[in-house]
């Protein structure tokens, strides 16, 4: 897939002088990477905790640690949906 570049995009960007350039944009199932669409999830108090790794087991970081981190990434990316409606979401401001 990459080694011919079978689903590189031929569109062109322009840089502030009007120079074209082709910024590597790929076309898979759902559209381009162009179009960056995402879906920001709340994280709950269950989405932390210790993992096992092969290397070992890391000092787990606690929701608590987190959660002023969380609902300012919320707030930076306009996190929608309202809080209080889903009965398994953490508290929070």
């Amino acid at each position: 897939m990459f080694d011919h570049n079978r689903y590189v995009s031929p569109d062109l960007c322009y840089d502030r002088e009007g120079r074209p350039f082709q910024p590597q944009g790929q076309y898979f199932v759902g559209g381009a990477t162009k179009r960056f669409g995402a879906a920001l999830y709340r994280l709950r108090r269950e989405d932390f905790g210790q993992l096992r790794h092969h290397d070992g087991l890391p000092r787990p970081i606690r929701y608590e640690e987190m959660e002023p981190y969380c609902t300012m990434a919320e707030q930076m990316y306009h996190v929608r949906g309202l809080r209080g409606r889903d009965p398994t979401e953490p508290g929070g401001p």
